[in-house]
Parts: C-alpha cells; sequence; structure tokens
C-alpha cells in the first residue's frame, strides 16, 4: 500500500472510530443526567430510573469480552459494523416507547451495539497506527470526552427546547454518519479462533450477577462472584474467551484492574451531581455546569496520549488517579454552600482522567501481542464498564437505604477509597513486565 493510501486510511479509520467513540459516553451520559425527566415521564421511583444508565451499562460490560474475541476470529470491521448498525436502529426506535419496560429494553440493545464498537474501536486504531500509536489513542480518547461533555449539555437543552427523548434520534444520526465511513475498511484481525459458547455465557452471567447484586445488595452478589472465579480459572486452562497469555501478563491485568477501579470511583459523579445540581439549577445551567470536567479531559488527552509514547505510561497513570482522588475529595461534603468548589473539583477531575484513559490504555496495548489486540482492548473495556456500572450500582443500592444527601456523600466517600487504591495499583504496574 502506497504512503498516501495508508495515511487516507488512517484517516478515516480515526476519524469513524472517534465518531463511534463518541457515541457511547455521549449515549451514558446524557441518560445519566436526565435521569428525573426520565423518572417523571415513565412515572418511576428514580431509585428505578437508575436502570436506564445500568442496563445500558450491563449490556456493556457483559457482551464486551465475546465481541472482541469474535472481533479476532471474524474481523474488527466486520464487527465495527454491525455495532453502528445495532445502535442506529435501537437508538431511533427509542423515540416510539412509551413504557419504562420496552425503554429499558432499547437501551439493552443500544449496549450491546455499544460494546462491539467499543470492543473493536481501539484495536482497529492500534492495527493501522505502528507509530503514534498513543497519540491517535489520545484522539480517540479526547473524542469519548467530548462525548461526556456535549452529553450533559446536549441533553440539557434539548430537554428545556424540545423534549429529553429527542436525543435519541440524535445519537441515530451520528452513528449512521460513522457506519457511512466505515464502508469498505479492510478487515483486521480476521483468522483468530472461534470462541467458545461455554465460557462466554459464564462471562456474561457472571458480570449480569456481579452488577445486579451490588445494585440491589441481593445474595446473587455471591454467585457473581463463584462464576467469575470459575471462568477465570477455566480461561487460564483452555482459553476458551481470553488468551491465557494475557491473564497471566502481570502488567496487562494491573492496566486492566486500574481501568476497573478508576471508573468504579468516577462514573456516578454525573449521577451524583446532575441530581444535586437538578435541585436548585434548570436542566440546561446543570448540564452546561458539567460540561467543565470532559472539556478538561478532552484539552489534555492527546497530550497525555503524547507523553505515554515517550514516558512510562503506568506512571502518568498512576498520577491520573492520584489527581481524580483529590478531585472527589473536594466534593466532601455536598451541601448548599455554593457552585465554586463543585467547580473546581471538576477541573480537577477533568485533569485527572486525561493523565489516565489514554496512558493505561497504551499501557495495556504495549503488553499485549498484536493478534491479541481484539480480545485486549475488550476486555479492557469490559473492566472499564464494569466499573461504570458498579459506580451506578453503588449510588443506587445507597439511595435506597439512606436519603439522597447523605447517600451521595457516603457514595464520594467510597469512591476516593477506591481511586486511592487504584493509584496503588498503577504504581507498582511500573515495575512489572510481561
Amino acid at each position: 500500500m502506497s504512503s498516501e493510501k495508508l495515511e487516507e486510511l488512517r484517516s478515516r479509520v480515526l476519524i469513524s472510530c472517534a465518531i463511534a467513540s463518541f457515541l457511547t459516553p455521549f449515549s451514558s451520559s446524557s441518560i445519566a443526567f436526565l435521569l428525573p425527566e426520565i423518572s417523571s415521564y415513565f412515572g418511576v421511583e428514580v431509585a428505578l430510573s437508575n436502570w436506564s444508565a445500568t442496563a445500558y451499562l450491563l449490556a456493556l460490560a457483559s457482551s464486551m469480552v465475546p465481541f472482541g474475541r469474535i472481533a479476532d476470529w471474524k474481523g474488527r470491521a466486520k464487527v465495527f459494523r454491525a455495532g453502528l448498525v445495532i445502535f442506529t436502529i435501537s437508538s431511533i426506535a427509542t423515540i416510539l416507547v412509551r413504557d419504562f419496560g420496552s425503554f429499558i429494553a432499547l437501551r439493552v440493545l443500544q449496549g450491546l451495539g455499544s460494546s462491539m464498537i467499543s470492543a473493536t474501536s481501539v484495536a482497529l486504531i492500534s492495527s493501522i497506527f505502528r507509530e503514534g500509536r498513543g497519540k491517535a489513542i489520545g484522539i480517540n480518547t479526547a473524542a469519548v470526552y467530548i462525548g461526556l461533555s456535549l452529553g450533559p449539555l446536549s441533553a440539557g437543552l434539548l430537554s428545556d427546547l424540545i423534549s429529553w427523548i429527542s436525543i435519541f434520534p440524535l445519537m441515530g444520526t451520528l452513528s449512521g454518519v460513522s457506519l457511512l465511513l466505515s464502508v469498505n475498511l479492510p478487515e483486521l484481525g480476521e483468522g483468530g479462533s472461534r470462541p467458545s459458547y461455554s465460557s462466554s455465557l459464564l462471562f456474561s452471567a457472571s458480570m449480569i450477577c456481579l452488577i445486579y447484586g451490588i445494585s440491589n445488595l441481593d445474595n446473587i452478589l455471591v454467585l457473581g462472584f463463584i462464576i467469575m472465579i470459575s471462568w477465570l480459572l477455566l480461561e487460564l486452562r483452555r482459553g476458551g474467551l481470553i488468551d491465557p497469555k494475557l491473564l497471566r501478563n502481570r502488567s496487562y491485568m494491573a492496566s486492566s484492574t486500574a481501568a476497573l477501579l478508576n471508573y468504579s470511583a468516577t462514573y456516578a459523579i454525573t449521577i451524583i451531581l446532575s441530581n444535586y445540581l437538578h435541585g436548585f439549577l434548570s436542566p440546561s445551567e446543570a448540564g452546561l455546569i458539567l460540561t467543565i470536567q470532559p472539556v478538561i479531559q478532552a484539552a489534555l488527552s492527546p497530550i497525555a496520549g503524547q507523553a505515554s509514547d515517550r514516558r512510562s505510561p503506568h506512571l502518568i497513570a498512576s498520577l491520573g488517579m492520584i489527581v481524580i482522588a483529590l478531585g472527589i475529595a473536594l466534593l466532601i461534603p455536598l451541601g448548599s454552600e455554593g457552585l465554586l468548589r463543585v467547580e473546581i473539583s471538576l477541573v480537577i477531575l477533568g485533569a485527572g482522567f486525561a493523565l489516565f484513559a489514554s496512558p493505561n490504555t497504551v499501557a495495556a496495548l504495549n503488553s499485549s501481542p498484536p493478534k491479541l489486540y481484539g480480545s485486549a482492548t475488550a476486555f479492557l473495556g469490559s473492566m472499564r464498564f464494569m466499573g461504570q456500572a458498579i459506580s451506578s450500582s453503588i449510588i443506587t443500592a445507597l439511595m435506597m437505604i439512606e436519603e439522597p444527601l447523605k447517600a451521595m456523600n457516603s457514595a464520594l466517600i467510597i469512591y476516593v477509597a477506591i481511586s486511592i487504591s487504584g493509584a496503588i495499583l498503577s504504581i507498582i504496574a511500573r515495575f512489572w513486565r510481561a
């Protein structure tokens, strides 16, 4: 392939993947922001409306690893395009629903489409960008944070001007644009082995039980741990879904675990602050304030990605986790003393996220052989989305047993402890090798 065609291919892959990567956090953050409106529209309790966010993330977390293995087997571009088709159809269909059960079902379908996108987008970029991988991943990560920033803002504006449900046709349109750009992309990663269906079912069942158990403080949580441990032992023996080389790779597993801890500590900050700010601000005003964090993230992520090409990505990621812990701690306690402390905290959190996300992804991929990029990015992404679901489940469970403001402050204390644990793990991982 000539250098001109290679550059054209790289540009098309990066743009298509960036738009697709934008959609997953955009869908997640906009719906997390709209939970009060969803609760009112369908006539359900606020705690129950949290399943609008949790069901989507549960579908993401439970299916990403199987889709990543399928992508290594059948081709990453095929799975990527299929995910965009599912996401587009489910987004547009949502405007027709009139009951909460149907809405949750379409959110699950939307989550499955997102999992196919998320399992392959970074793998596609990593396959085509052997040089400058950190910079390319940084740009893709910036798109993720732009999605996070525009989610609450767009949701607030559309809620005020039209209707909260009008956010879904917008998602469908953007997904369609990414789909058009992805036509005729070369198949990358095709030729891997067939995934084990029994292992896929075990993995998905463990994720569902774990997240449901945490959300409802149910005994099914124990069953989730048992299934997850059983799945890991089986994978280490025969590698039906994840190559045992990855699971035995301490550096890769440390990066994946750090992602789990990071998002367990941070995702529900949007839910908490959305509920808090809705108490005295309009949806559009609250959405504008919540854009502070992801705007900072989007601005700094390419810089952090480039830095991870030259410096230890583990070291940069651990610094990011420390900054995140400081940002969350600054929010405690939430009260009625004004917005300045919230705004400062969001600036700090944005910087911490930028320092963590791209370098941690680069660290994980640097530990993985190219032929396993699909599985490696899928497992990493699954840990990320499982962390988001756990984060959401923590605040959901606390709101079921405590009054809202007390539940928010209790959750923030838990999130600080989790983020400190993640920082320690990232520091240790710097000294581990594959």
